[in-house]
C-alpha cells in the first residue's frame, strides 16, 4: 500500500500491541502493527471494521 501514512506503529502484535492499536484506532488514528506471525497480522484487521488499521508481516512494508 504505498502512499499509505500511518501516525503510529507498533511491532509485536500480541495482546498488548494488538489492543493498544485497537484503542488506538477507536480514536480516529491511523495505525499499523507489525508481527513476524501472519495469523497475528491478520487478526488485527479483523478485529475492527475500521480502514485505519494494517498489519504487516514484512519489515521492508511496514516501514515503507
Amino acid at each position: 500500500m504505498k502512499g499509505d501514512n500511518y501516525v503510529f506503529g507498533i511491532i509485536g502484535l500480541g495482546t498488548m500491541g494488538r489492543s493498544l492499536l485497537l484503542n488506538m484506532a477507536d480514536h480516529e488514528f491511523k495505525v499499523a502493527g507489525l508481527d513476524k506471525d501472519k495469523v497475528k497480522a491478520d487478526l488485527l484487521i479483523k478485529e475492527t471494521s475500521r480502514t485505519n488499521v494494517r498489519g504487516f508481516t514484512d519489515v521492508k512494508e511496514f516501514l515503507g
